[in-house]
């Protein structure tokens, strides 16, 4: 909606004690602007203001920060903010005009917002234009940055295809949303405060969408943590199974400045191979999911568990009837049997054929080659054309004395009884003389459940399963948005 120039406007917000004309100037003060120490509220895109007007006045006990980029804009929210507080003094706001996205710019990351307000923000339907929407994932992340550890978001809106992007958006940024509705002014008692754009839409028959979402996130302890492990698949990796820029950016300045950094995955070596070209100096690593745990600096294996033959052939004996397909993971392959090879987006692996048909050992026999090879065997991995047929082989096995749980979408991962990702994590931190509280694990799957149960700070990515997100101390954004560049950033 475009507003008329007005003239008096920028003489009359030059002469407000409220109106921050250098916003610039106030990064990291902004406590200071203020009369009163108490908590900061940001309203993005507060236009007119009379949404901010009425709320500043009924919560003089808390400060807030307008932001609007049109000073025509915010010459109406003025004289709407006086209007609203008539004779009294208004001490507990400050209108500025400046680029939402680069809020960073004007607000120090230690200034700590408790709360952002987006009411009613343009929509950018359009496919190209979707990056600019104030809650874009991107955005998100960047007031991730400037909120406080328990702090929260409230967004309305009337365009339903924003509603819907943004309960997508506030998941993969790691926000849990606590509280939403299709239509906020069915429900009673909400204290509900309307903008200028509510009441004109709710004229119009237009329900409003509302959701408020939070922040999981613990506050820092310097110095508490003296190791950080990654899961490598969907957590390490993006969804194109790559490292970006930004992670492996952070990662290698960790390393460079004495951080402890290892994997921790159910990847075995032949499959780690490309990391370790990605990330040379990357020293530690839990492989197999904790059957393998190996210091690449020195050369040393620190600790490993292989299968005992006897134990691995009742797996086939289990499965030897069944449609999935079997890989193997010895000490130096990734081995599969050559016809489910060819296409193993039959059980479900789609997105990694590209990487199994550079990696992956064929064999015309894979029971034979499990009876012949002198390799050790650390994981066996089955592959399953549904979830549910992998619920039965997984109850299935459960009389087997072997470690079973699920990973990927029909995978059902074996391994050695008493052999988890938490166990070798916990054989590093020995190693490293350091205790599980120490640790940090960060996953995203059923087979992260055990380290990060076990570990001092457990930390999900956005896109975990509802199993670790539940279990978690702390939610960052997705793989495709860095969330191990984020934990890496504030917890060590």
């Amino acid at each position: 909606m475009r507003i008329r120039t007005k003239k008096w406007a920028k003489p009359e917000l030059a002469a407000c004690h409220y109106f921050v004309d250098e916003p610039l100037n106030q990064k990291g003060n902004w406590e200071g602007f203020f009369p009163k120490k108490q908590p900061i509220h940001l309203d993005l895109g507060c236009g007119k203001c009379t949404f901010l007007a009425e709320l500043a006045y009924r919560n003089k006990d808390i400060n807030y920060i307008g932001v609007d980029i049109s000073y025509d804009i915010l010459g109406v929210a003025r004289r709407n903010i006086s209007e609203r507080f008539g004779e009294e003094r208004v001490d507990n706001v400050a209108l500025l005009s400046y680029n939402i996205e680069k809020l960073t710019e004007i607000i120090d990351e230690n200034e700590k917002i408790d709360r952002i307000y987006i009411n009613f923000c343009n929509p950018w339907n359009k496919q190209r234009c979707h990056k600019r929407r104030l809650t874009h994932t991107l955005q998100l992340n960047t007031y991730k940055k400037i909120l406080a550890d328990d702090g929260e978001i409230w967004f309305k809106t009337d365009d339903d295809l924003l509603y819907l992007s943004s309960l997508r958006y506030f998941k993969e940024a790691g926000f849990e949303i606590y509280a939403e509705t299709r239509d906020l002014n069915s429900l009673e008692n909400t204290g509900n405060i309307q903008s200028e754009h509510e009441v004109m839409f709710e004229a119009q028959g237009i329900k409003t969408k509302a959701l408020k979402a939070r922040l999981r996130r613990k506050p820092l302890e310097p110095g508490k943590y003296n190791l950080i492990t990654y899961d490598v698949d969907g957590t390490l990796l993006n969804s194109k199974k790559i490292i970006t820029k930004k992670t492996k950016a952070a990662i290698e300045n960790a390393i460079a400045e004495g951080k402890n950094i290892a994997l921790s995955t159910g990847r075995g070596q032949a499959e780690l191979r490309e990391t370790y070209e990605i990330l040379p100096d990357l020293r530690y690593v839990v492989s197999y999911s904790g059957a393998h745990v190996l210091d690449r600096k020195e050369n040393k294996v620190i600790y490993s568990a292989a299968f005992d033959k006897s134990v691995a052939e009742k797996i086939f004996e289990v499965v030897k009837d069944k449609d999935i397909m079997i890989q193997l993971l010895t000490a130096t392959k990734s081995v599969v049997q050559a016809d489910k090879l060819v296409d193993i987006s039959r059980y479900g692996m789609t997105v990694y054929q590209e990487s199994y048909d550079r990696i992956a050992t064929p064999v015309d026999d894979i029971h034979e080659f499990f009876m012949t090879t002198e390799e050790p065997i650390y994981k066996i991995n089955l592959y399953h054309r549904t979830h549910d047929e992998r619920v039965i082989t997984k109850e299935e096995l459960s009389g087997l004395d072997i470690e079973t749980v699920f990973s990927e979408k029909t995978s059902v991962e074996c391994s050695v009884k008493g052999v988890t990702k938490g166990v070798g994590v916990q054989k590093l931190a020995e190693y490293l003389g350091i205790t599980m509280d120490e640790v940090i694990s960060v996953g995203d799957a059923d087979n992260d459940y055990d380290v990060l149960t076990k570990s001092g700070l457990a930390v999900a990515m956005a896109n975990a399963n509802d199993n670790i997100r539940g279990i978690a101390d702390v939610l960052v954004t997705t793989n495709n948005y860095d969330g191990c560049a984020e934990a890496l950033r504030y917890y060590c």
